[in-house]
């Protein structure tokens, strides 16, 4: 495999294969790709689930959005992670 990268990038992968987190070129530009393959799939999945709900609202299925509940809910979720940590 012999990629030709710009500067910055050329300067990334050097630092990566550096740092011994990957054995080889190949071994980092493979794990690259796995992530953008993942970053790709979920991007899809979300836009699915955005369509989904505009249709729903569409159709007059949606509800508005209860602000108060959703930060309460937000706290209990911060809370509950900082008194794990």
């Amino acid at each position: 495999m012999s990629e030709t990268f710009p500067p910055d990038l050329e300067q990334f992968v050097r630092q990566e294969l550096a740092s011994h987190e990957y054995p080889s070129r190949e071994d980092l530009v493979v794990d690259a790709v796995r992530v953008l393959r993942e970053v790709k799939a979920r991007h899809e999945e979300l836009r699915g689930r955005v369509q989904h709900s505009i249709a729903q609202a569409e159709r007059g299925d949606a509800r508005p959005l209860d602000t108060e509940a959703t930060k309460a809910e937000a706290r209990r979720r911060l809370n509950s992670q900082r008194s794990t940590d």
